[in-house]
């Protein structure tokens, strides 16, 4: 595949330089099709943001007493996640849906949490739910599908 090496000619903007080469020290160049993706990437994450955003579900109310319970019961569970990840972007809708205040880990921006990620749960994928329980073990969940089921068999309430 042809590469396009990063230039630094003056006819040429910072931002295309920025497009072929975002990180001169981890990549080498990106041809004229990986920067279509990367900028069809970057635009559908942005939008996948916003429409979260303007769409966010509300979350139940319950009074104090519960709410403190269900906090504690979530405080063993960590989501390792991508921000502009559809299927992350799920599964945060549904805690926000459930109102579990649930820590989540970037593992894009976070190098502890990849490396955390790849240790523990064996894959960098994401999303995935580390469930820390008494002295066992943590637990890995994958697949937001897993997950959202999980959470609804352990916090909802019929």
């Amino acid at each position: 595949m042809l590469r396009i090496e990063p230039t630094r000619e003056k006819n040429r903007s910072y931002f295309l330089q920025f497009l072929y080469n975002p990180r001169p020290e981890y990549a080498p160049g990106y041809s004229p099709l990986e920067t279509t993706m990367r900028i069809i990437r970057l635009i559908l994450g942005k939008l996948i943001l916003l429409f979260n955003w303007v769409f966010t579900p509300r979350g139940i109310t319950r009074d104090a007493s519960s709410q403190a319970s269900i906090d504690a019961q979530t405080a063993g569970l960590k989501l390792y996640q991508y921000e502009a990840c559809p299927f992350c972007v799920k599964v945060r809708r549904e805690m926000k849906r459930q109102s579990l205040h649930i820590e989540t880990r970037d593992v894009k921006r976070s190098e502890s949490a990849r490396e955390e990620l790849l240790a523990g749960g064996g894959n960098l994928k994401v999303p995935c739910l580390r469930i820390d329980e008494d002295e066992r073990e943590p637990r890995w969940i994958y697949e937001s599908k897993d997950i959202i089921q999980y959470l609804e068999r352990r916090f909802v309430t019929s």
